[in-house]
């Protein structure tokens, strides 16, 4: 019964969201992988490149390519800080700035939407046991890449 296990639900559960998301942000141009970066630099605003790689679970390359295609849209900046050459920080311009606050606004619709079918109490309890998952899956991460 693959529509009960983890992988599966997660997987459609997320392609879901994907979908539902971009529909609501079509007039934007973004991109799968733009809005996960756009999130992050709302609140992190002048991380390093490699820290947005990772927050975002992408590979360093993938995130040069992704910046590289925001950058020619006007969405951010990357620059160097402190005359340091080996990392480039990004910096939302003010486009990527009204975008992100659109990325997180139908982000929050669609939470909203998805758990209504639930009561607060167990939209907790759902969140507290996704996090347990999530930081369970960031160990095997890290144990793979120890392996490698």
């Amino acid at each position: 019964m693959m529509e009960h296990s983890y992988h599966y639900l997660a997987m459609a559960s997320h392609a879901l969201l994907r979908q539902l998301f971009f529909e609501g942000l079509r007039q934007t141009g973004l991109t799968p992988g733009q809005p996960k970066i756009l999130d992050f630099l709302r609140e992190n605003e002048g991380a390093e490149q490699k820290e947005v790689a990772r927050a975002c679970h992408i590979k360093g390359a993938t995130c040069t390519v992704i910046l590289t295609k925001m950058e020619e849209q006007g969405l951010v900046e990357r620059r160097m800080l402190h005359g340091n050459r080996r990392s480039l920080y990004i910096f939302l311009t003010p486009k990527g700035r009204q975008t992100a606050q659109l990325v997180w606004e139908r982000f929050e619709l669609l939470e909203k939407e998805v758990f209504s079918v639930m009561e607060p109490a167990e939209k907790e309890m759902f969140m507290e046991q996704l996090e347990r998952l999530y930081k369970r899956l960031r160990e095997l991460e890290e144990e793979n890449s120890a392996v490698m």
